[in-house]
């Protein structure tokens, strides 16, 4: 698209409510994350992933409070969170409900993934990891969490009415 009907589409957002942003694109959602313009498979394969993770953690964590199961909740806590922001996004109207939600995707992605490799090491090995790889998979997420709170990931894309990561519209 050109600039002229990127201005045009601001303008046309910005004028629905003063100093907010709605997509007009999109019906807005009922309950905050249920909207028939998108897929139902979505809501198939989101909230029932979600509730049986928070369900399984929380079981496991009740049974045995060993460390494993201490970073299973935990990584199902971190997962259902991403499972329901991305719902949410996927669903929402309102611009800055959706780059607000975007902006924890920086933070959850890499907590999911140490997390993994976390619980994946204490269950198999029986033991915790040593102080140096603990520092090491921290100092690898770091970067991921400090440039997500400096809001660099991504922008949002007027036209389209979508977050883009990368920082590029066009």
């Amino acid at each position: 698209m050109t600039d002229t009907s990127n201005i045009f589409c601001k303008i046309k957002l910005t004028k629905l409510r003063k100093n907010k942003m709605f997509c007009t694109d999109i019906p807005a959602p009922n309950y905050f994350i249920f909207s028939d313009s998108i897929p139902h498979l979505l809501y198939y394969s989101h909230i029932p992933t979600a509730i049986v993770a928070l369900f399984f953690g929380l079981f496991i964590f009740y049974k045995s409070r060993n460390l494993a199961s201490k970073i299973l909740l935990s990584l199902s806590i971190v997962f259902s969170l991403w499972v329901f922001f991305s719902l949410v996004v996927w669903t929402n109207i309102d611009s800055r409900i959706i780059m607000f939600l975007w902006s924890f995707f920086g933070i959850l992605d890499p907590l999911i993934f140490f997390l993994s490799f976390y619980f994946i090491y204490v269950f198999v090995h029986k033991k915790d990891i040593g102080f140096k790889l603990k520092l090491f998979l921290l100092a690898a997420i770091a970067p991921a969490i400090v440039f997500n709170l400096k809001n660099t990931t991504g922008v949002f894309d007027i036209a389209n009415c979508e977050a883009r990561q990368g920082g590029k519209t066009a």
